[in-house]
């Protein structure tokens, strides 16, 4: 891979244990995907450290502990059990304690503890091309496909993205990624959540972890709907993306949006 003079400054050890251990671990992300360099990243939505596993909370607090600081605005994904309130939920209090060390050792890295797999709606709304990473799957295709910034589905790596505020350059972060691969052809009568759910739900099954492009809405669908139709899609299948010309950008048409996309496959939805 080609690294930039920052880059391999912090792959050196220069910037300190922190960003070397995290870009050693970016660096031999991108070569197992064949990636050629790195992108700058502007947000970033990391592992939450799962209490039911004692080793994921440690393996946190041991980062924070070595000095690890967030390069990028960041958020926390969804918890084990309320940090606050575990009692009335009738939580574990051993499980509440976990969580509760795992949300500390975030906060000392800087991290933004939203705690949730739906972090644009507490703010965190990343803009057109933001380069990005994700560990939640909810937050990357409705990233992908909403806002129009560009994430893959990562796990642990994500954190080390935060740190160094770089990502190997592959996946959707390419252009070429960014194609459809399926074309859905609407023909059912969709209004709420629930119908775009279902929706969702169907497709996944069918495009698997392709890009499906929806025709055919008879309205545009709200940030609710699209909201519900991304989490199906990625639930039945292994949807990142998918697109609705004219709210996904730049893709003003279905054609804007296949144009070049070999075998595109067609997918009938009614009622």
């Amino acid at each position: 891979m080609r690294l930039t003079t920052l880059e391999q400054a912090m792959l050196d050890g220069v910037h300190g244990e922190p960003k070397r251990i995290a870009m050693d671990g970016l660096v031999k992300l991108g070569r197992a995907y064949d990636a050629d360099d790195m992108v700058e990243i502007g947000y970033a939505h990391v592992h939450a450290g799962m209490a039911l596993y004692l080793h994921d909370v440690e393996l946190v607090e041991d980062f924070a502990a070595l000095g690890a600081i967030v390069a990028v605005p960041t958020s926390v994904n969804m918890a084990n059990a309320d940090t606050e309130n575990w009692q009335q939920t009738g939580a574990p209090e051993s499980l509440a304690r976990l969580q509760q060390r795992a949300k500390a050792a975030h906060a000392k890295m800087g991290g933004s503890c939203t705690l949730t797999c739906t972090p644009y709606w507490a703010g965190h709304w990343p803009t057109w091309n933001t380069h990005m990473t994700s560990i939640e799957s909810t937050v990357t295709i409705f990233c992908n496909s909403v806002l129009g910034a560009r994430s893959n589905r990562d796990g642990y790596f994500a954190i080390y993205a935060a740190v160094t505020g770089r990502y190997p350059r592959f996946g959707y972060h390419l252009d070429s990624q960014r194609r459809g691969t399926h074309r859905v052809r609407v023909e059912a009568t969709l209004d709420g959540t629930t119908d775009f759910s279902a929706l969702g739900f169907h497709v996944g099954t069918v495009a698997g972890d392709g890009v499906p492009v929806f025709d055919g809405f008879a309205r545009r669908p709200s940030l609710d709907e699209l909201d519900a139709l991304g989490a199906a899609l990625a639930t039945s299948g292994g949807a990142s993306m998918f697109i609705v010309p004219g709210v996904t950008p730049p893709f003003a048409t279905v054609n804007d949006a296949i144009s070049g996309t070999p075998g595109v496959a067609d997918v009938a939805a009614r009622d």
